[in-house]
């Protein structure tokens, strides 16, 4: 899927590609929900494809493999399940493999998120990109390219996508869905204005799950819910993902406790309910919550491994016992 809005970019590469001109790498960042992921594997598609066309055939012999998760000249590298990080093994492994003989002309590897490998893959990825052998493309897919090292970033071509005008999002957001349940504005607010992501999440009906976590943080806000069911129910779920919706429903209160109209708000469907529970909290407690949310996500991305409930248990409770001392 080429979205829109990356089009021109998708027309760069292809003529790049045609012209013999292709850099070995390419890191291609920008936030998450914009499309980069499924525009390398398109382009990837695209590179081991027999036509030379502006799209891939769909086709030919590369082009059927591909499409069975099959071919022998493409690799994608992401965390193995249950694992947070890209190991060094995975690149051990993949910088064997690149040294067989390919099928076709090019070899093509996705690593996504480039970030997620840790420094000892990262440093064997170097020495690839340093020295690459024969005709190996290697595309990183990267949200946040701080997280990499300069030394991988410096070795690398960068294309970065920008987000499309809200218009544009919502009017191919609009045509891509299949129900008007969720409305598209809705979930382009709960997806902060990143259309691929409000289309997963419209396709896989998480925005339900995530609209179930609002609604169950409101009970706890109203003391409808309590912490330790709160908890115990949103530990079953991805933690980080819980984490995240608490965050946008703290910055809507923020949001509301500046003065801004219930349109601008993430959760917007919810402004009635946020007004009535936003005179028990001022606005630096609003901020603290915001501070403790942040602190916990970056102890759940860590490798530390908190144990999820009571992580969970100890920021309600907090938010709880500040809300006692207004």
């Amino acid at each position: 899927m080429i979205v829109p809005w990356l089009k021109k970019t998708w027309e760069k590469m292809v003529n790049t590609l045609h012209q013999g001109t292709l850099p070995h790498a390419l890191l291609i960042s920008g936030s998450a929900g914009l499309g980069k992921f499924e525009f390398a594997v398109e382009f990837a598609k695209k590179i081991l494809c027999e036509k030379k066309e502006p799209q891939s055939c769909n086709h030919c012999h590369s082009c059927q493999w591909f499409a069975a998760n099959s071919h022998p000249d493409y690799w994608l590298i992401e965390p193995e399940e249950d694992k947070k990080q890209i190991s060094i093994a995975q690149i051990r492994d993949l910088t064997e493999a690149l040294g067989k003989t390919g099928y076709g002309h090019y070899q093509v590897v996705i690593i996504h998120p480039a970030e997620a490998m840790n420094r000892a893959a990262a440093n064997a990825l170097l020495k690839t990109l340093e020295e690459p052998s024969g005709q190996v493309v290697i595309l990183l897919v990267c949200d946040r390219p701080a997280g990499l090292l300069p030394t991988i970033r410096s070795r690398c071509q960068e294309i970065r996508v920008q987000p499309p005008s809200d218009e544009n999002a919502l009017e191919w957001l609009t045509s891509k869905l299949k129900s008007a349940t969720p409305k598209p504005s809705e979930l382009m607010a709960l997806a902060d204005g990143l259309p691929v992501l409000a289309l997963h999440l419209a396709e896989s009906g998480e925005w339900e799950q995530n609209d179930q976590i609002s609604e169950d943080f409101l009970g706890v806000l109203t003391g409808k819910l309590s912490v330790l069911k709160a908890a115990e129910k949103w530990a079953k779920q991805s933690v980080e993902q819980v984490l995240t919706i608490l965050s946008t429903f703290i910055q809507d209160l923020i949001r509301l406790n500046l003065g801004l109209s219930a349109s601008q708000l993430q959760h917007s469907h919810r402004a009635q309910e946020m007004q009535r529970i936003l005179p028990f909290f001022s606005l630096q407690q609003l901020w603290s919550f915001l501070t403790e949310i942040h602190t916990a996500k970056r102890r759940v991305l860590s490798t530390a491994n908190p144990n999820a409930q009571l992580l969970l248990e100890s920021f309600l409770l907090s938010l709880h016992l500040d809300q006692r001392r207004k």
